[in-house]
């Protein structure tokens, strides 16, 4: 009887071992299913992420385009701020120069009328231009702004 109690208590031994076993997988398989969905659903969010970051570099290098082209049309326009300024330095001086070779007074005595008329037409002409670059209407009705773009020199 002694074998037959012992081969008893080996067999439970081992059924419990075995179940033992087999709850303890279970409970593991169990645990590994669970962080396998919590990992997927962080894949998932971190996917979200990485498409959302990517939208918002892409947005960033556009806006970096844009600043890029803004940056070259304004380079471009004070070149030309620049030539423009150089060409009326160069003009003014011209003028400078003309003016310092004659009498305007001594010639105005001479001959008030020639002086006069030109002086006049000058002044005319300064104030058309200055009309048109302010965008003021004209004292003839808007006529003087469209006078001056044909007396610009």
């Amino acid at each position: 009887m002694f074998n037959l109690g012992l081969k008893a208590y080996v067999g439970i031994a081992i059924g419990v071992a075995v179940t033992a076993a087999v709850a303890l997988s279970y409970r593991h398989y169990s645990g590994l299913v669970e962080s396998n969905a919590q990992l997927t659903g962080q894949v998932a969010t971190l996917k979200e992420d990485v498409s959302r970051e990517k939208a918002r570099a892409d947005a960033f290098e556009k806006s970096i385009d844009r600043w890029d082209s803004a940056a070259k049309a304004q380079a471009k326009a004070l070149e030309d701020l620049t030539t423009a300024q150089r060409e009326a330095g160069a003009y003014s001086r011209e003028l400078k120069d003309v003016l310092s070779k004659h009498d305007l007074g001594a010639l105005a005595k001479r001959k008030p009328g020639l002086i006069e008329r030109r002086v006049n037409d000058g002044s005319d002409r300064a104030l058309r231009l200055l009309e048109q670059s302010t965008q003021a209407t004209a004292a003839d009705g808007g006529q003087a702004a469209a006078a001056a773009g044909a007396a610009r020199p």
